[in-house]
């Protein structure tokens, strides 16, 4: 009987994932989501065929996937409260630290809802916040909504112009969604 060092193997993801959401509410609540999608092959061998992205609970429209001016085909399934839109790449990205950026694109128009004279926008926790390296979400608001009331979580920068853009972390969307 022999003893053998045991060793404990961690496994490194295949990809590095960096995602930069950018939700921008119109004059009239109708709100179009981004999200710059950045994969990053950490093998040689592997490449990435396709990227799966899941929605829970929202209905949404308009699902355009491009990578620069190419759009690229997007499967849109919804099962009971997921959405799940299926991004295939037809051209192989292959060797370490290479790099694939494309975007998803849909309109939600569950993000901004007027009550009375103030409108309500609610942006879903991030589930999940552990696949991502990076997440940056900016909330796009117009000026003509009028005074902040209420904002939480506090943005990590402000900035003014004809739209009002807050911009979030992944640590500050891993527990509560935003809300304005």
């Amino acid at each position: 009987c022999y003893l053998l060092p045991v060793t404990i193997v961690h496994a490194q993801e295949e990809f590095s994932t960096s995602v930069i959401a950018n939700y921008d509410v119109s004059e009239t609540g109708a709100t179009r989501v981004s999200h710059e999608v950045t994969l990053t092959n950490n093998f040689s061998t592997i490449h990435a065929a396709s990227y799966v992205f899941n929605l829970e609970g929202i209905k949404i429209e308009n699902v355009t996937a491009a990578q620069g001016q190419k759009q690229l085909p997007a499967e849109v399934t919804s099962e009971e409260s997921t959405t799940t839109i299926k991004v295939q790449f037809p051209e192989a990205v292959v060797g370490k630290d290479k790099t694939r950026t494309f975007t998803i694109s849909y309109d939600d128009s569950s993000v901004a809802t007027r009550n009375g004279k103030v409108w309500e926008i609610t942006i879903p926790k991030l589930s999940g916040v552990e696949k991502y390296n990076n997440y940056t979400l900016s909330l796009n608001i117009p000026k003509t909504f009028g005074e902040l009331a209420y904002l939480s979580p506090k943005p990590i920068s402000a900035q003014g112009g004809e739209k009002l853009v807050y911009t979030f972390n992944a640590n500050q969307l891993a527990t509560l969604g935003v809300v304005a």
